[in-house]
């Protein structure tokens, strides 16, 4: 998976039981982010999740990569912030690598599905792992509802639903590094 930067700052300023999410997650996937979302997520070391991603960076657990492919010239157009657009170079610099990309910014969101970039918000993150096995159906949903003030109603209700539906027991045992 590869994080921009709405996403990590997400992942580190919210915990379950103790665990903040970013740990919890890297935990069920191979989590990937451009140097230049470690260096937008720890720029305000006054703030919590800021102190988090620059701990996880320092000890390992996340490793800044530079992408190794240029932006395409359209992508300008769409004003994207400096980790979104690395975020799109980083995925397009190991497509064959990742599953997705994770993001939390709707114009990412859009631009991502426009160029045919596997592309989740970070709920349907959590649903997704929840259908593979990796998080417990109770786990997704404190998840859901932890984040809940980062989301629109819309988006909660809808997380809500989706993970109502999985079945208990439903989830399947499946290996994912991506």
């Amino acid at each position: 998976m590869i994080f921009d930067t709405n996403a990590l700052i997400t992942a580190c300023k919210f915990s379950l039981e103790g665990e903040v999410l970013i740990d919890l997650l890297g935990k069920h996937c191979r989590i990937r982010i451009p140097q230049s979302v470690a260096d937008e997520a720890t720029q305000n070391p006054q703030h919590p999740d800021a102190r988090i991603a620059a701990q996880r960076v320092a000890d390992g657990s996340l490793l800044p990569e530079e992408p190794t492919v240029e932006a395409p010239d359209f992508l300008r157009a769409y004003r994207l912030g400096r980790g979104e657009v690395d975020a799109v170079r980083l995925y397009l610099s190991h497509p064959d690598e990742v599953d997705l990309l994770i993001t939390d910014d709707l114009r990412t969101y859009l631009v991502c599905s426009r160029m045919g970039i596997p592309v989740r918000i970070l709920p349907d993150l959590i649903v997704e792992l929840t259908r593979r096995g990796r998080l417990t159906k109770a786990q997704a949903i404190e998840i859901i509802e932890v984040t809940s003030s980062r989301y629109s109603d819309g988006v909660v209700a809808h997380s809500r639903a989706m993970l109502q539906e999985i079945e208990d027991g439903e989830e399947e045992e499946q290996e994912s590094d991506a």
